[in-house]
């Protein structure tokens, strides 16, 4: 995996995006939460957001800055995040690997792993490793706001 992401313990899937490789052997397109996590709504991104008051999300955005301002409470947006990969896969560092879902009881449970010797629930699929930060969240207030706004 890329540097500064640990896959082999404690990776939870946040979304499994539909079947992509064609019949490649590719089982599918996984985006972990260690990766949407990083994709938080900042002021600057809610203010812009909020200057749409004909929206649900503008009015949502500056209630949130009315009630917290500057000091937003972690506000990750994993599924647009998920679904930006799917939707425009050139967002994410995307890399193939052989993994395992676990199957045990407890804390463990649906973490994926990289596959070991005698996982019989392992498959090849596409993981995202990295996405563009500014990238998805530029794309992201484009699609909701409307067209010819000045921000």
């Amino acid at each position: 995996m890329g540097e500064g992401h640990e896959f082999a313990v404690g990776w939870r899937v946040a979304a499994w995006l539909g079947s992509c490789g064609g019949g490649s052997g590719q089982g599918g397109l996984f985006v972990g939460l260690d990766v949407t996590r990083l994709a938080t709504a900042t002021p600057a991104w809610l203010q812009a957001l909020a200057e749409d008051q004909t929206q649900l999300w503008g009015k949502y955005a500056a209630a949130l800055l009315g009630e917290h301002g500057e000091q937003l409470p972690a506000l990750p947006l994993h599924d647009p995040r998920a679904a930006a990969v799917l939707i425009a896969p050139t967002v994410a560092t995307l890399e193939h690997r052989t993994v395992a879902v676990s199957t045990s009881n407890g804390d463990l449970r649906g973490q994926l792993h990289v596959a070991r010797n005698g996982d019989s629930n392992a498959a090849t699929v596409t993981v995202a490793t990295a996405i563009d930060y500014s990238r998805f969240l530029s794309s992201l207030l484009d699609s909701l706001l409307p067209v010819g706004r000045d921000c």
